[in-house]
């Protein structure tokens, strides 16, 4: 089971998170979606989130719900063919997924955490997000200014 997130991690970890997913996805595939689109559907991801992990669902259902939630969305605001845009948000959120792994193993296991410490104490999902976020930010980064394209679904819009 996950465990429920206060409001200010929905805040300072779960958009940011979905703003970067979105984006490094899109960017990837060359699909183009402007930063206001990208941060509105990161807030009502990150809404629809926030009540989501109030239910007990098991490990990994939170992130299969969130990618259809996001596909769904990006879908009725931008109308680019839904197909392309599970593409982009599911690759985005399982780079997400994989910095996330290896970087907050990496931590947990340098400061000596304990996996139950980030559900007892909030605020360690912010801490532990932090380099996460700055890794996928110079992703993105990189991914925007050197053109990095894995498929350029741009041309089948």
């Amino acid at each position: 089971m996950v465990h429920s997130i206060p409001w200010y991690i929905v805040l300072f970890v779960s958009i940011p998170e979905s703003f970067l997913s979105v984006s490094i996805g899109c960017n990837l595939f060359n699909v183009k979606m402007d930063n206001k689109t990208i941060l509105a559907l990161a807030i009502l991801n990150a809404i629809f989130l926030y009540f989501l992990r109030q239910l007990a669902l098991i490990f990994g259902v939170h992130t299969l719900l969130s990618i259809i939630f996001l596909t769904i969305a990006s879908w009725s605001i931008t109308k680019i063919k839904i197909s392309y845009l599970f593409i982009c948000i599911a690759a985005g959120i399982l780079i997400a997924g994989i910095v996330q792994s290896i970087i907050i193993s990496i931590m947990i296991q340098t400061v000596g955490l304990d996996v139950s410490d980030i559900a007892d104490v909030p605020w360690l999902n912010f801490v532990l997000f932090i380099p996460v976020a700055l890794i996928m930010a110079i992703l993105n980064f990189l991914i925007k200014k050197h053109n990095y394209v894995l498929y350029d679904l741009q041309f089948k819009c």
